[in-house]
């Protein structure tokens, strides 16, 4: 799997498209739109300067991007809880079996198939 992510060469235009599949605009529960634009740039970041990401062999390809995601997820993202001593427990949770786990398994697929 690394090797085929660190061979793929992406583009802006491929990363945008890419972020736009992983992180889309939704509605509230109330009906009103969702702007997930500032998650989306927080990941871009990740991908141009996450850890190891500026290494020539896997700056810009689709290695970078997934690792990325897995900073996000494991590293960026707050979750629920925080400032009440249960963010670490949710942090877990979600990335073993809940969110962040469907989070990165499509993320994963997406880089995988496209």
């Amino acid at each position: 799997c690394f090797e085929r992510l660190r061979q793929c060469k992406v583009r802006d235009c491929d990363v945008t498209r890419f972020l736009n599949r992983v992180i889309p605009d939704g509605q509230k529960a109330d009906g009103t739109p969702l702007d997930r634009s500032k998650s989306r740039e927080v990941l871009r970041h990740f991908f141009r300067n996450g850890a190891g990401n500026d290494h020539p062999d896997v700056a810009g390809t689709k290695w970078a991007l997934w690792n990325g995601v897995t900073e996000y997820m494991d590293h960026g993202k707050a979750f629920k809880g925080a400032g009440k001593g249960l963010e670490y427990d949710q942090r877990m949770n979600s990335l073993l079996w809940g969110t962040g786990s469907a989070f990165k398994r499509k993320a994963l697929e997406l880089l995988l198939t496209a």
